[in-house]
């Protein structure tokens, strides 16, 4: 059986072996992809559905081991291995909650938010991965970042697709009498081969010293701060309270939701001026906290910020949009606003604002994406100074808690396959969410859009705006109302400096 074990068997990429330095050290937590369908999903069908996706995608199958063999000269240091056996109870948990009937909330984000972490992985004989089902029409997808948000997603538009293929025909047989989803030494004849990491398909090498600061040496747990005045080595432009530490921390989420026609109305202001929705999202919020911002002569000189970048569109092998590969990939671009370009166009809203960050975004992402097409340049970039991984880490692991902004946006999904009839299961809401450990930033925007709507989760620390935790829940409605206001109608609230 050991022999067999080792065609499922690999080593971690890069990529992964971030993640699982990361989560060693308690630096992060988890993310979530969250639906809600448009009725009942029996709870046979959900566990039948889960079993069939997970042999098919045979990584969702798989465990982070400690490589015994390991030598820090020539390989990392972990081993993707299956696990032997997954338990219903391992991977799905149902739960019902009257208060939830047709829609989820903030508080319930929250409780999954608190109730999760997947902490030292490699002493578990388990998957980096969990479903949680509330009132048998909302479902979480929840899972360290060794799977990351295109995974997540792709999970819900496999499960809505598998449990309108088979919701005529499956058979449970006796999985919920064993209480067993997956078991390696019986169903290893049905699990698909395992994949290569992204990193490995994208042929992209880490440089030599990223390798060794980072895979090969310990990351140091990170310190634990309470109120720090962190004016030297500012890269940002706002004033926000620093009254956290970098592992226990409130978490604060605000779900921003725009309808079919809403997102039509954004869109359509996009085109108008020639830029792209994420710009537009970016300049918006960060008018929408402007009141926050420091004085102009305390600011420094230029603003950094930093936003994922996805390199999956170059895996030739999986270029499909209908076969998304499970996995993960770490990839930040970076850019600056000048001090003066900031301040001058950020409050009062400004399209002027939105065209310089869509300028720095598209020239980041096109010299990003060039050297993905050389080949070789890709290593000669992950070798230059600008190393966007060794960048996040030197700047971020052992800090206070940065006033930094990220945008993470999943793209439009088409969730629902209008081939299985009239009578078929639909998504009818998605979220996306994150814990707030990664990086060290305290506010992210995460951004996912169907054919319904868009939706916007506001994710920020507990006292950011203001200590008194219920003048600060005050403050971060303001934001909200003026962030929403602009990306609806392309202007300013007019009231924008009062009630701060």
């Amino acid at each position: 059986m050991e022999d067999i074990a080792r065609r499922f068997t690999r080593s971690a990429g890069y990529a992964e072996q971030f993640w699982i330095a990361f989560n060693n050290i308690k630096a992060h937590k988890h993310l979530l992809i969250n639906t809600t369908f448009n009725k009942p999903l029996p709870k046979e069908l959900i566990i039948t559905a889960t079993r069939n996706i997970l042999l098919k995608h045979s990584y969702l199958a798989l465990r982070i081991v400690k490589d015994k063999d390991f030598d820090k000269r020539t390989k990392l240091e972990y081993i993707l291995t299956p696990c032997s056996k997954i338990r219903i109870s391992d991977v799905l948990n149902f739960e019902y909650d009257a208060n939830y009937k047709t829609e989820i909330d903030e508080q319930y984000l929250l409780k999954l938010d608190r109730n999760y972490d997947f902490f030292q992985l490699y002493k578990k004989n388990k998957p980096f991965w969990k479903i949680e089902v509330l009132n048998d029409i909302h479902v979480s997808f929840i899972c360290d970042h060794m799977l990351d948000g295109m995974s997540a997603v792709r999970f819900q538009i496999d499960l809505v697709n598998e449990v309108n293929k088979i919701k005529d025909t499956y058979t449970i047989g006796d999985l919920l009498e064993n209480n067993s989803l997956f078991d390696f030494q019986k169903d290893y004849s049905l699990l698909a081969a395992i994949p290569k990491p992204i990193d490995e398909i994208l042929d992209v090498i880490p440089s030599k010293s990223f390798r060794e600061k980072f895979l090969i040496n310990k990351l140091k747990p990170l310190k634990k701060y309470d109120s720090v005045d962190d004016k030297e080595g500012k890269i940002n432009c706002f004033n926000f309270n620093k009254i956290f530490n970098t592992t226990d921390y409130p978490t604060v989420f605000k779900i921003i939701k725009f309808n079919h026609q809403e997102n039509l109305k954004i869109l359509s202001l996009c085109k108008t001026h020639n830029v792209k929705m994420n710009s537009f999202i970016h300049a918006a919020f960060i008018s929408a906290i402007s009141n926050y911002a420091l004085d102009i002569n305390e600011a420094p000189s230029t603003g950094e910020f930093a936003f994922p970048i996805n390199l999956r569109a170059f895996m030739d092998e999986y270029k499909t949009d209908n076969d998304i590969l499970y996995g993960c990939f770490v990839s930040l671009g970076f850019y600056g606003i000048e001090r003066q370009v900031l301040y001058n166009n950020m409050n009062p809203f400004s399209w002027n604002l939105v065209k310089v960050i869509n300028k720095k975004r598209s020239e980041n992402i096109k010299n990003y994406m060039e050297s993905v097409y050389e080949g070789m340049g890709m290593r000669k970039y992950l070798d230059s100074e600008t190393d966007a991984l060794e960048r996040a880490i030197n700047s971020r692991l052992g800090q206070l808690k940065t006033d930094s902004l990220r945008i993470s946006n999943l793209g439009f999904n088409v969730v629902n396959n209008k081939n299985f009839g009239e009578n078929n299961y639909k998504i009818t809401n998605m979220l996306l969410s994150q814990n707030m450990g990664t990086l060290s930033t305290s506010l992210v925007l995460n951004i996912v859009s169907t054919e319904n709507g868009m939706n916007i989760l506001l994710g920020t620390i507990g006292g950011l705006f203001d200590k008194n935790v219920s003048k600060n829940q005050v403050k971060l409605d303001q934001v909200y109302e003026r962030f929403r206001y602009i990306l609806l109608n392309g202007t300013d609230l007019s009231n924008k400096n009062t009630g701060f």
